[in-house]
């Protein structure tokens, strides 16, 4: 089996553990998948190096035009497409959803895996054959391929990471059952306080490496403001329960004003079609009740499927928001 099909078997697998709750098979499954991941990116870029070292510009499959359009890394602008948009492959966050086993003094985890879907690995699949039956393979191609890996790689982080604060999670939910245990106890859960902690670490660094590959290949306004989303959400919700308050209020911060940037940049584009002031909506908190149902803001700004995805993210951001409209109030 290549290594891409394995990646999917063992992303697939995964996340089929993670849903059963066996977050520790998870874990070992995206830890293999990330390893193969980054084995292929740096192939791919071995390549591509090769190419430059080689000097091959004139034999790229491009012509006049397209070799002068090159950016100041020296890549093809024509391959910043993004090959795959990771909000398309993230669920809903939705106040139903959320529920208190996802919640951490109020603050809710975004608690699903990233989904590649079937094609993309066929894709990437049929650009490996590609590439090893034509030895001018061109350099947009392998710059594709290197899209396709960045993505396989910071998808492997997130959900490993989504995997080892799950872990946590049930950690801390063992210590809180037994905290009235006998003293003979205490080295034990000794024990689990430093397996909770190092989880929780592990899952904070996995999370600023996915978002750091994916902006370092420029890709950060390539469809995904969800993962953004759900990546600042989580490492919030994992600063909070490190003790790391001012961090974890600096991440919801960035939470919050990535809401108000996208409904203000909704209303510029429908100024005619909408009739509400755009600083009323993107101020405007939600209920934190997790069994209410959503009120129609997500409709009447015309927002559509990508802001019902969002009503978490502004019910963990509701006491930031209380925060700037209480002042006034007052």
């Amino acid at each position: 089996m290549d290594s891409v099909s394995q990646i999917a078997v063992l992303s697939s697998s995964s996340i089929q553990y993670l849903e059963k709750g066996d977050q520790q098979t998870a874990i070992d499954g995206f830890s293999h998948a990330l390893k193969l991941s980054k084995q292929w990116l740096d192939r791919v870029e071995r390549e591509i190096d090769a190419h430059y070292s080689n000097d091959q510009h004139d034999d790229l499959g491009m012509d006049d035009s397209e070799c002068d359009s090159f950016d100041e890394r020296g890549e093809p602008t024509s391959c910043c497409t993004p090959v795959l948009r990771l909000d398309q492959c993230m669920a809903s966050f939705k106040l139903p959803q959320l529920s208190a086993a996802t919640a951490n003094d109020g603050i809710h985890m975004y608690n699903q895996p990233i989904r590649l879907p079937v094609s993309f690995f066929a894709k990437l699949r049929h650009q490996h054959e590609q590439q090893c039956t034509d030895s001018q393979s061109t350099l947009r191609s392998l710059y594709s391929m290197k899209k396709n890996a960045v993505i396989m790689c910071a998808t492997s982080m997130f959900n490993l990471a989504l995997s080892c604060q799950l872990s946590a999670r049930r950690i801390r939910q063992q210590l809180q059952h037994h905290h009235h245990q006998q003293q003979h106890q205490q080295q034990q859960q000794a024990q689990f306080i430093h397996m909770y902690t190092s989880l929780l670490q592990k899952a904070a660094h996995l999370y600023e490496w996915s978002y750091q590959l994916l902006v370092s290949e420029r890709m950060e306004n390539s469809g995904m403001i969800v993962y953004t989303l759900a990546t600042m959400n989580n490492l919030g919700w994992i600063q909070q329960s490190l003790g790391r308050y001012e961090q974890s209020h600096g991440s919801f911060q960035n939470v919050l004003s990535t809401l108000v940037f996208l409904v203000d940049q909704h209303q510029m584009r429908h100024q005619q079609s909408s009739g509400t002031d755009s600083s009323t909506v993107a101020y405007q908190p939600r209920s934190t009740h997790p069994q209410q149902q959503p009120s129609t803001r997500s409709k009447s700004n015309g927002a559509g499927a990508l802001s019902r995805k969002l009503d978490g993210f502004w019910c963990n951001t509701s006491h930031l928001i209380l925060r700037h409209t209480g002042a006034p109030a007052a």
